[in-house]
């Protein structure tokens, strides 16, 4: 035991770093205390129980190193993925809400038949929109678009020039010596009609719209 403890000091201060600025011992100075007679034991080979003990110390070292850079990883992965689902809910949120402003415009739109310019005229679907007005009983808008489908024809005729702008009369006007009397007559009907039930907001019956669409589909036929 006495012949252990002697040992056991000399690799304690050996592997112990030096205070001061001077962080390891220099080369020199481990040979001076090797060659001290008190310290013959230096280079003599460690006993079993010391090799075995220092083994496990460089294990149980290996060990929380690496246990401490698994524990790292983990964290930044769990932040990596925190911040991941934060934006995708961020830009989930912005997109929903995109969507749903559109098909709220959408639905106002389809519900007023606003019409801003001849390209929106030109490019909307007059039979889906039609059958949808009728399928929910709002005939008055069926008619505002059977209106819209005879100033598509007009202007892509070239009888007409479109502009939210133009009124009714000023577009029969556009009419008058492009037309013969009979077809004019004919969209003059039509045109009174649609204003009679959409700006007089007269309520329209199924029986009534009937008549009203055959008048408009004969007339957008016959341009």
């Amino acid at each position: 035991m006495k012949r252990f403890m002697p040992k056991l000091c000399l690799l304690i201060l050996l592997s112990l770093p030096v205070l001061g600025q001077n962080a390891k011992l220099e080369k020199e100075q481990i040979e001076q205390i090797k060659s001290n007679e008190q310290y013959w034991y230096a280079d003599k080979e460690l006993e079993p129980e010391i090799q075995k003990a220092l083994q496990h110390a460089d294990d149980a070292t290996s060990i929380l190193e690496t246990l401490e850079l698994g524990i790292r990883i983990f964290f930044w992965v769990l932040t990596f993925s925190a911040l991941a689902y934060i934006l995708y809910f961020v830009f989930s949120k912005l997109i929903g809400n995109r969507k749903n402003q559109n098909k709220k415009e959408k639905e106002d739109f389809e519900h007023s038949g606003a019409i801003e310019t001849k390209t929106d005229l030109e490019n909307l679907d007059y039979p889906a929109l039609i059958e949808k007005a009728k399928a929910t009983g709002d005939y008055r808008l069926a008619v505002r678009w059977y209106f819209l489908l005879l100033l598509k024809q007009l202007s892509q005729k070239n009888l007409i020039t479109f502009s939210r702008y133009t009124t009714n009369t000023q577009y029969l006007g556009q009419l008058a010596h492009k037309l013969p009397n009979e077809k004019l007559l004919e969209i003059k009907n039509c045109t009174r009609n649609y204003e009679h039930v959409w700006f007089g907001q007269y309520p329209v019956n199924e029986s009534l719209f009937a008549r009203l669409e055959h008048g408009f589909k004969h007339t957008v036929q016959a341009i």
